[in-house]
């Protein structure tokens, strides 16, 4: 199992992915130094897995800390993500390779959703749960000590967060879920 923190909140998981692993130029002074090239290079620095594990655990980090604030803050917009997950584009095989590997064909790298715990509530206080799918497919919610069939159909309503339209309508103000996906598990 690995379990890997993305810490950018973009619109969907993949565009977590690809702000996680892409390339960083180091140049000016952010240049690295090095002992065996001499003074300061200009240096693409890049974040790639080299393994992948039989188990996936992703964690959306919605909890952070607002330096103008000083607070922790729980961040709830809607970052969707698939049941099924390719994984092969952010390999270091798919980063050196040609062909297939370029083309995100890298084996082993398919992951399917089978669970996803929910954080509820804000960064102060929450409470948590989980959607979890079995081993024939039939998708149920655990929360404390009742456990119910859950609807596959509802994952979005359920774990993407974002706005809260009907709420938002009662209120006559936007509104954001303060229920999300929290981890992921592939």
């Amino acid at each position: 199992m690995k379990r890997v923190q993305l810490s950018a909140l973009c619109g969907t998981l993949e565009e977590c992915l690809d702000e996680l692993t892409a390339a960083e130029t180091m140049k000016g002074d952010n240049a690295v130094d090095c002992d065996k090239c001499g003074p300061k290079k200009d240096t693409t620095y890049r974040t790639f897995f080299t393994s992948l594990p039989q188990i996936l655990v992703l964690n959306i980090a919605r909890i952070t800390f607002d330096l103008e604030t000083l607070e922790r803050v729980k961040k709830n917009p809607r970052i969707a993500f698939p049941e099924r997950l390719n994984m092969s584009r952010y390999t270091e095989e798919a980063a050196s390779a040609t062909g297939d590997a370029a083309m995100g064909n890298v084996p082993g790298c398919s992951y399917e959703l089978f669970g996803v715990q929910i954080h509820q509530g804000s960064a102060a206080c929450g409470h948590y749960y989980c959607f979890v799918q079995d081993m024939t497919g039939k998708w149920f919610k655990f929360n404390d000590d009742r456990v119910s069939s859950f609807d596959e159909a509802d994952l979005e309503d359920e774990c993407f967060g974002g706005e809260d339209y009907d709420r938002a309508a009662r209120l006559g103000k936007s509104w954001e879920k303060s229920y999300n996906a929290y981890m992921l598990f592939y």
